[in-house]
């Protein structure tokens, strides 16, 4: 999330749903001065904003 520039609020209130991988942006809404906004994500970090998966047990 560092490489996106979020303001501490927006990624205090982000939720799942408003990452669009597909897109490759981050929706914010309620941004400063109450207005939505899209950021875009960079490539090296959407990996990161991918559900991951539990390791398997051994």
């Amino acid at each position: 999330m560092y490489h996106c520039g979020l303001r501490l609020g927006e990624a205090i209130h982000l939720k799942p749903g408003h990452i669009d991988a597909s897109r490759g942006v981050i929706r914010i809404v309620g941004a400063k001065g109450g207005r939505d906004r899209e950021i875009p994500v960079p490539r090296n970090s959407s990996s990161g904003c991918a559900p991951s998966e539990a390791p398997p047990q051994s």
